[in-house]
């Protein structure tokens, strides 16, 4: 039956059963989030979109966990009075998802429900009860306030309603830790908290109404509002890199639920998205960065305004037949953005060390000239500039058709066998093809097992997304152009357009970027063996080993870089690959295709990889009444050689030397939550989360291969080693200026520190009136 109040009945009492299952969407190494559970979880959106992420575990490959609400992605993560369940990691091979199942994060959002109810929270929080930051000696006085009310109940015999505000004001401090100069050029610690305001309002009404006994339509409507000031401001960022930005969205679903006989469901879901936001910065001086101490001037973020309109269509049905149940559907998606941005239109200056910037600025208060200032090993290594138009447009659609057969082979054996097409324009690649396969196995006899053996294999694709689009429609080489200077000889101004263009054979490189011919979808393989066990009725757990290879992953590789050992720094266009040759097939756009192209070209491609394994362990503990724990273990190894579409090589012509420890790779992570029942009708409600360090890299701050990136890496110093270019550092001594050739360090050396949050909740509901008059 679709009648309403059966069915929010339904949803609301249950609770998360302990038993096992050989069901593909039953894993006991699932979690699942109703009552106390979401209520354990922060009131601050933001805070709660980090728990969640935490309770997803380390998803495979570098894009991290994916949310999404009501069975779109994309979305702004709801309030937590607006949310009715929260599954993660939930059947992770089925043939629904485009993403890795692993790292899946599934809200579904409150419907009406029978009788008037509502609630009222406001929350506030000032400094005085929080400590100060040991990194500055005042900090101005912070604060925070949540206010959110909800109602909903019936609209007459066929429809009810819920309607949610949720506002947030914040008035948090940046805090700035930075090396600078003092007034007399002498090198001096600096710290400064500046206050950094920001307010975010949400307004999701939702209506849903039966039109007939076998059909039920839910319409949801969600406004998002920020507005933040002060931003990109703290550690190495001094006050003058601040922006404000404000942005609005809103989002529209339609959800239409049909029984279209007794043994077929069908489920069609719309939804419309507008976004809009802005972004202002404080100063339009050029830049000033001194790698490992400062960033002054005006911030490269520039001025933006982007302009979003999103439509997704899906269409699912569910049918029964014996013992299989057959699920398939569709999903089409078209996306249209125009964004505006300014975005290193003023410049950046950028010097390797805090010494050369402050030989740098003794000498022009002496009135040396800037060649003069070079001599003595001051000046900067770079300066880089965008010129042209700020203007551009994209359009993205993708498509996907999936099947998927649960077949219960036995009482005690499942198995299911997916297959998922999916395709998208503007790359070469128009047919990716996914398999999925789960199989579980009840060990043991009767029909509740006490022990599962449960197995999946499946491969999951990527997209190109609009922001690379974007990116590669600005800097085509026609709409705009980045000029790369190495050791500008005229800072601290910067020179015309007329003259930057000038300089392009002999110190500036101009910069486009591209989209390879042959970009293939990313994709990862992905294979899971696990083993659960219920202990008693209330306490399950399981272990699970789940491997990861990614192939053709996203990165951005300079492949107009000087070929190795023909870099010349006085002359940057030496050794270019496209300098003798055409680059029209690269880049149409560029004006001087014709005779070659003697910049830099950042192309988008799928040449990247990365290997990972994870021992994940789950427990569940509920007695139903007094104590509910929940929690997990993940030993997680990840090595690679991208972190991301953005992530360039430091040696665009052997990737194999970024190949080692994936940023990514995160050692250990646990993460313990759940409720307590106290006395006096108290309830207790932690949630523990623990991490070791994220790894990071060590560069030089310098351009050693023409590639315009300041990432490439020392090598080991030889034992006994001396001289200018061998530094020792907590981490080891390196040789600043390796041979080329040489061996470098390898990639992501160090390991930042451990994390370690705790959330305690306590609470007492009282209630008003009896309850055939309503709940309190």
């Amino acid at each position: 039956s679709l009648k309403i109040k059966n069915e929010v009945q339904q949803v609301t009492v249950s609770a998360q059963t302990t038993n096992l299952s050989v069901n593909s969407s039953q894993n006991a190494s699932a979690l699942v989030l109703r009552g106390a559970a979401i209520k354990a979880l922060s009131d601050d959106p933001d805070e709660m979109l980090a728990q969640l992420n935490a309770l997803a575990g380390p998803a495979a490959g570098p894009n991290g966990a994916q949310i999404y609400v009501d069975g779109f992605s994309g979305d702004q993560l709801p309030p937590k009075s607006d949310i009715l369940a929260i599954h993660i990691n939930q059947n992770p091979f089925s043939a629904q998802y485009d993403r890795v199942g692993y790292g899946r994060i599934e809200i579904t959002t409150k419907p009406g429900a029978s009788q008037y109810h509502g609630s009222f929270f406001a929350d506030g929080n000032d400094s005085a009860f929080n400590s100060r930051s040991p990194f500055v000696k005042e900090q101005p006085g912070y604060y925070s306030d949540f206010i959110n009310g909800n109602v909903g109940g019936p609209l007459g015999h066929k429809a009810s309603f819920f309607f949610d505000v949720f506002h947030r004001g914040i008035n948090d401090s940046s805090i700035v830790s930075a090396f600078v100069l003092d007034p007399n050029l002498a090198q001096v610690p600096f710290s400064k908290a500046v206050s950094n305001p920001r307010s975010r309002l949400l307004v999701t009404p939702r209506i849903d109404y039966q039109l007939s006994a076998k059909n039920l339509l839910a319409v949801r409507y969600q406004l998002w509002r920020d507005q933040e000031s002060n931003d990109g401001v703290g550690q190495f960022a001094l006050p003058s890199q601040s922006y404000n930005t404000r942005g609005q969205e809103q989002h529209l679903h339609v959800s239409d639920t049909q029984i279209l006989s007794a043994r077929t469901v069908n489920q069609t879901r719309f939804e419309y998205r507008r976004a809009t936001s802005f972004q202002n910065p404080a100063s339009l001086d050029p830049e000033i960065n001194v790698l490992g101490a400062f960033m002054s001037g005006g911030t490269t973020a520039g001025s933006a305004v982007d302009k979003e309109n999103y439509f997704e269509l899906q269409d699912m049905a569910t049918m029964t037949l014996g013992k299989h149940m057959l699920i398939y559907g569709g999903r089409l998606r078209d996306g249209d953005e125009t964004y505006s941005s300014t975005e290193n239109f003023n410049g950046m200056f950028t010097f390797p060390t805090l010494d050369a910037y402050q030989l740098t600025e003794q000498g022009l208060a002496q009135g040396l000239t800037i060649s003069q200032i070079f001599a003595q090993g001051g000046g900067p290594s770079q300066f880089s500039i965008t010129l042209g138009k700020p203007l551009a447009k994209a359009n993205l659609t993708e498509g996907s058709l999936y099947a998927e057969d649960q077949w219960r082979v036995r009482h005690n054996i499942s198995l299911s066998l997916g297959l998922r097409f999916e395709t998208q324009n503007h790359i070469s690649d128009h047919s990716d093809l996914a398999p999925r396969l789960g199989f579980a196995w009840g060990i043991g006899h009767g029909q509740s097992p006490k022990t599962v053996l449960r197995a999946g294999f499946g491969i999951f694709y990527d997209r190109f997304e609009e922001q690379q689009l974007l990116k590669a429609e600005q800097l085509n080489g026609a709409n705009q152009s980045r000029f790369v200077v190495t050791d500008p000889q005229f800072y601290p101004n910067i020179p015309p357009p007329s003259t930057l263009e000038m300089l392009q054979t002999t110190a500036t490189s101009p910069t486009a970027y591209s989209i390879d011919p042959g970009l293939s979808a990313p994709y990862t393989i992905q294979s899971a063996l696990g083993l659960e066990r219920q202990f008693s009725k209330k306490f399950t757990a399981s272990v699970t080993y789940l491997n990861s290879h990614g192939t053709h992953q996203f990165l951005t590789r300079n492949i107009n870089a000087p070929l190795p050992g023909q870099y010349d720094p006085s002359n940057p266009v030496n050794g270019r690959p496209f300098l003798g040759i055409p680059a029209c097939g690269v880049v149409p756009a560029l004006a001087d295709c014709a005779s070659g192209f003697g910049g830099n070209i950042y192309q988008y491609e799928s040449a990247g990889l990365y290997n990972q394994n994870e021992l994940i362990t789950n427990f569940h503990l509920n007695d139903g009444s007094f104590l509910s724990l929940f929690g997990y273990y993940t030993l997680n190894d990840a090595h690679s050689n991208t972190s991301g579409i953005g992530s360039l090589p430091s040696n665009p012509y052997d990737l194999s030397q970024d190949y080692g420890v994936a940023r990514f790779s995160i050692r250990h992570r646990a993460v313990v939550g759940g409720s307590f029942s106290l006395p006096l009708g108290f309830q207790f409600m932690p949630f523990v989360i623990a991490e070791s360090g994220a790894p990071y890299n060590v560069t030089l701050g310098r351009d050693l291969l023409g590639t315009a990136i300041l990432n490439q890496r020392p090598a080991f110093a030889a034992a006994g080693a001396t001289g200018p270019d061998i530094v020792a550092t907590s981490l080891g001594t390196f040789d600043t200026n390796p041979a080329p050739g040489e061996p470098v360090i390898p990639i992501n050396l160090a390991t930042g520190p451990a994390l370690f949050t705790a959330n305690f909740h306590l609470s007492k509901t009282f209630g008003f009136g009896g309850e055939e008059h309503g709940h309190g």
